[in-house]
C-alpha cells in the first residue's frame, strides 16, 4: 500500500511539473504589440471585405450560369425545368444581399476610425 502512495505521488509530481514548464513563457519571450486596437480592427475589417469580395464573385458567377440555364431551358420549351431553377436563383440573390449587409455593417463600425472605404460588390443582375 505505502509502495502504491510513493508511485501515485511521484507520478503527480510529475504531471503537475511539466504542465508548470508548458504555461511558463520561453526564456527571452516577449510579448509583442503588432498595433493599436484601431489598426487591428481596420485590417479585420480589410481581410474581411477581401473574404466577402470573393463571396460575392462566387455568388454572382453561380447566378449567371443559373440564369443561362434558365433562359437556354426557356428557349427550347422546357418552362417547367426553367422555373426549377427560380429557387437557386433567388438561393443566390440573397447570398449577394447577405454579402452586401455584411459589408455595410463592418463599414458602419469601423468607419469612425478607419480610412478604407467598404469595397462595392458587383450586382448579382
Amino acid at each position: 500500500m505505502k509502495f502504491r502512495k510513493i508511485i501515485a505521488t511521484t507520478v503527480a509530481a510529475a504531471a503537475l511539473s511539466v504542465g508548470a514548464i508548458s504555461l511558463a513563457p520561453a526564456a527571452g519571450a516577449q510579448a509583442t504589440d503588432t498595433g493599436t486596437g484601431k489598426e487591428q480592427a481596420c485590417q479585420r475589417a480589410h481581410d474581411a471585405w477581401q473574404k466577402i469580395i470573393a463571396a460575392n464573385e462566387r455568388a454572382v458567377s453561380e447566378y449567371r450560369e443559373y440564369r443561362a440555364k434558365q433562359q437556354e431551358l426557356l428557349a427550347n420549351g422546357h418552362v417547367v425545368a426553367a422555373h426549377r431553377l427560380d429557387a437557386a436563383l433567388d438561393r443566390a440573390r440573397q447570398a449577394h444581399d447577405r454579402l452586401v449587409a455584411r459589408a455595410v455593417a463592418i463599414a458602419q463600425r469601423v468607419k469612425a476610425f478607419c480610412t478604407e472605404q467598404p469595397p462595392a460588390l458587383t450586382p448579382v443582375e
